[in-house]
């Protein structure tokens, strides 16, 4: 499919694919747009077979939703289609992806996602809001030492009523190594089949249990 698409670009050009693309989609929503539902759907569940694979039912309510969309500007589908909606083998972009830095050392603060539908003057408030929460600690504290920039930012878009999206992914992979463990405790090489106490702390961070102490045989 995509060298497909990618074939036809080279040939044409990307302006004229671009509009290629908005030309096929016109075409099928200026055939529906001035259709009257009612009289076309009352026609679907008259004459669709009984034997159809798409029930005459679906297959109105298909028109109807089909008409109600051809409403709607292209520019607006393609970017739903772009942000919102999701095809198997296919990864679309899932809304407006932030990404927070601090300002003198570009250190990564956090990136999350927000609704694609999200008003830009409300996300540059809640970023402004984040600015305030920080000078008002450095104010009272001395330095930005501890401020907790996650929580800021996480307080400010609920105050917004942006919802903070996960970023999905495709594939998921645990990265592990096979090596034999050594308690710290007893300085003694761990085999198959013991049981020990082990303090993890780190690992539940990283999501792989849930408390912070488990008994684990090994």
């Amino acid at each position: 499919m995509n060298k497909q698409i990618a074939e036809i670009r080279k040939k044409y050009g990307e302006p004229m694919l671009r509009m290629a693309i908005d030309h096929v989609i016109s075409v099928g929503t200026n055939n529906l747009k001035n259709v009257n539902a009612d009289k076309v759907c009352a026609q679907i569940l008259k004459e669709t077979p009984a034997n159809s694979i798409m029930t005459p039912e679906f297959s109105a309510e298909l028109m109807r939703c089909a008409i109600e969309l051809a409403q709607v500007p292209i520019g607006d589908i393609l970017k739903y289609i772009q942000t919102d909606m999701r095809y198997d083998g296919v990864t679309v972009h899932p809304g407006i992806i932030v990404r927070f830095r601090q300002n003198a050392t570009c250190h990564h603060i956090m990136t999350c996602v927000i609704p694609a539908d999200t008003v830009e003057e409300t996300l540059e408030k809640a970023v402004k809001s984040v600015e305030d929460a920080l000078g008002a600690y450095i104010d009272k504290n001395g330095s930005a030492y501890a401020f907790s920039f996650t929580t800021a930012i996480e307080n400010a878009f609920k105050d917004a009523s942006i919802e903070i999206k996960d970023i999905p992914w495709t594939r998921l992979f645990f990265i592990f190594k096979e090596a034999s463990m050594v308690s710290q405790n007893i300085n003694r090489e761990i085999k198959a089949g013991d049981k020990v106490k082990v303090n993890l702390e780190v690992v539940a961070e990283n999501g792989l249990f849930e408390n912070d102490e488990q008994e684990k045989a090994i």
